[in-house]
């Protein structure tokens, strides 16, 4: 099962509906028009690094909560990005990986050493 199936009840992404195809792109592109590929629409790189070029890109830090209805998103990003790291909160979700003083600490303690490690051509 996937991650939007398996932790939509659990993450604050909730409010778009599991079965509706139509909903996801509106959040970024508006209105869909009927009988337009939305699965298509999901692939164009514009959209989604995980279907763009990035082998050349800068190096990408990437944090998901294993409750995020977005973590397989996260997950498969992390592996088709070269000098990619993945970061992962159990038990977070899109929201709850932010809340709480120590997780913030945690997160940019994460960040600093990210971003203060030079970069391996």
């Amino acid at each position: 099962m996937d991650s939007w199936t398996r932790n939509h009840d659990k993450c604050v992404l909730g409010y778009i509906p599991v079965d509706n195809p139509h909903s996801m792109p509106r959040v970024y592109y508006g209105d869909v028009e009927s009988g337009v590929d939305v699965l298509a629409m999901l692939r164009h790189p514009l959209l989604s690094p995980l279907f763009g070029r990035v082998h050349t890109g800068p190096p990408l830090q990437i944090h998901s909560g294993t409750c995020d209805a977005l973590a397989d998103d996260a997950v498969a990003l992390a592996q088709h990005v070269p000098h990619a790291e993945l970061i992962t909160y159990p038990g977070r979700n899109h929201y709850t990986i932010l809340r709480g003083k120590q997780q913030l600490d945690a997160m940019y303690a994460h960040m600093q050493r990210f971003i203060q490690t030079p970069c391996s051509e």
